[in-house]
């Protein structure tokens, strides 16, 4: 697979934030995160602390017994996309304190990947909000699947 230029460019900040961390807070990162890599995922398009889209193409290993992908894994999805822009924006060590998802519709192997966009809505010193909408691309004339 091709690394595109917004994955190299994601990337790129992604580990000179990493090493201004380890230095300001003696914490080490692997970059990119295991979870990430597992998944196969893939910056598509990157506005630095602003906005991320990553892609994350279908597999059958997180799928359940019906050859859904499971609603775990899609939560998986969408903290792999959040993170990202957490650190960007807080410009420091952050975690997810709160996710919750509402699922209107399944990602199924036809639909060979789905799209997350993160952007950050707010930040405040203790408080960073951002706001997700997943998109998935479909061969049906069914519209794409949004979460917020």
């Amino acid at each position: 697979m091709q690394v595109s230029e917004s994955t190299t460019k994601a990337w790129e900040v992604m580990n000179n934030l990493s090493d201004k961390m380890a230095k300001e807070y003696n914490l080490s990162l692997e970059l990119p995160p295991k979870s990430f890599k597992e998944m196969r995922a893939e910056f598509v398009e990157f506005e630095g602390a602003k906005r991320i889209v990553v892609r994350f193409p279908y597999d059958d290993r997180f799928a359940n017994p019906m050859g859904i992908f499971q609603g775990g894994m899609l939560c998986t999805a969408l903290d792999n996309t959040f993170g990202p822009l957490s650190y960007l924006a807080a410009k420091k060590p952050c975690v997810t304190t709160d996710l919750s998802t509402q699922f209107f519709r399944t990602f199924f192997p036809k639909d060979e990947y789905i799209l997350i966009e993160a952007k950050v809505i707010s930040k405040s010193l203790a408080m960073l909000s951002r706001r997700k909408s997943e998109i998935r691309k479909t061969n049906s004339l069914r519209s794409p699947l949004r979460v917020f």
